[in-house]
């Protein structure tokens, strides 16, 4: 045991050198319009002699001997120099997702290293995707400031295997966390067993109810996803979509994977999102199922900046002589302009914008709320 040990830190430290590691892609595919909407990288080591090994059989070493930092490093830039490189050859903007390690996090310059690496690739941070898990969080007082400078400069946070850690509520309330991710014990069950439907069930409305995405890692049947989609999550991750690929081989086989939600899911198409305006004219209620953030942004783009002014979930300003605030909650916004044409400009401006908008009434959507 001793001697495959010492074995396996030498083949490490020369396949650092050699360049033995390769990262794989795996798609992340949105539930609703069936696109590719980002990847999550995921490291393999091609060795001269055993051939491809995992993960699984590598990195608890590389932890143990510190070899992580060195490794993390090289799939972080890799990853997106590979993103931009994408990018630069016309194809859609994707979202790179990066597991980070407790050490990695824990080094005291991981937010100058991330911003290094985006300035070096040329990536803009918001395709960047960090994924970290819930026992990287218990130190509190530690981590909140990393993760809180890590947002200050634009990239995405993720709490990855949600529900199989400590799971505390506490994190989701003070981490401004971007995603959550089921962990796929939660989804392998979620058409067999009803306490992993409720389970579900629970963390979806509840993550979007504090303004979060989520992506449900490890579909692999048509059962599971139609049940996801009924939940209205956001993403979906797994075979059932397609296995981790490498990057020349993801590029081929793109369009065709993006096929795979409108072939194996509900068939109608589901609404992404629900408008309504109040009899006066002057309101615009916003229930979205995805997008949210973009959503918003929209909204604040038709406010003069130097009149912006935010308050919590409140954001106000004028556009003209128009007054406008803008309420978020949870899934919602709500939209009241002095002057009924922002309204009706707002209200025609997003259902131009996006896919399978449903026109509602505000009592239906106060009643799904």
């Amino acid at each position: 045991m001793y001697n495959e040990e010492f074995e396996l830190e030498t083949n490490l430290s020369r396949a650092i050198k050699e360049n033995e590691f390769k990262l794989h892609y795996q798609p992340k595919l949105d539930l609703h319009t069936g696109k590719l909407s980002g990847v999550e990288a995921l490291i393999r080591w091609q060795h001269p002699e055993k051939g491809m090994i995992f993960p699984l059989e590598f990195i608890p070493t590389a932890e143990k001997t510190g070899r992580i930092i060195e490794i993390g490093d090289w799939v972080l830039h890799t990853a997106c120099l590979q993103n931009k490189k994408w990018q630069d050859e016309g194809l859609p903007s994707w979202i790179m997702a990066v597991n980070l390690s407790a050490q990695q996090l824990y080094q005291p310059n991981i937010v100058e290293k991330i911003q290094n690496v985006l300035d070096a690739t040329g990536l803009p941070p918001e395709y960047l995707e960090l994924e970290i898990t819930e026992s990287m969080m218990v130190d509190v007082q530690k981590v909140l400031p990393i993760i809180k400078d890590l947002k200050r400069i634009g990239v995405r946070i993720s709490l990855d295997d949600f529900g199989t850690g400590y799971s505390s509520l506490y994190y989701l309330k003070e981490f401004p966390i971007d995603v959550v991710k089921i962990d796929k014990s939660f989804v392998r069950n979620c058409t067999l067993y009803t306490k992993d439907s409720t389970i579900i069930k629970a963390i979806i409305a509840m993550a979007h109810e504090l303004g979060m995405g989520v992506i449900a890692e490890g579909v692999e049947t048509k059962e599971q996803l139609i049940f996801l989609q009924q939940q209205h999550c956001d993403r979906g991750q797994g075979y059932l979509f397609s296995e981790p690929l490498s990057a020349k081989k993801l590029v081929k086989v793109y369009r065709s994977v993006e096929q795979k939600i409108h072939r194996d899911g509900k068939p109608e198409k589901m609404a992404t999102m629900q408008l309504a305006i109040n009899k006066d004219g002057g309101t615009l209620l916003v229930k979205a199922y995805m997008n949210l953030d973009k959503v918003q942004n929209i909204v604040k783009n038709l406010l003069d900046k130097d009149t912006l002014s935010i308050y919590g979930n409140r954001i106000y300003g004028l556009r003209g002589t128009a007054f406008i605030e803008i309420h978020k909650r949870g899934r919602c916004l709500m939209v009241h302009s002095s002057e009924k044409g922002i309204v009706s400009y707002l209200h025609k401006k997003l259902t131009d914008s996006f896919e399978n908008v449903e026109q509602s009434s505000i009592e239906d959507i106060i009643k799904i709320e």
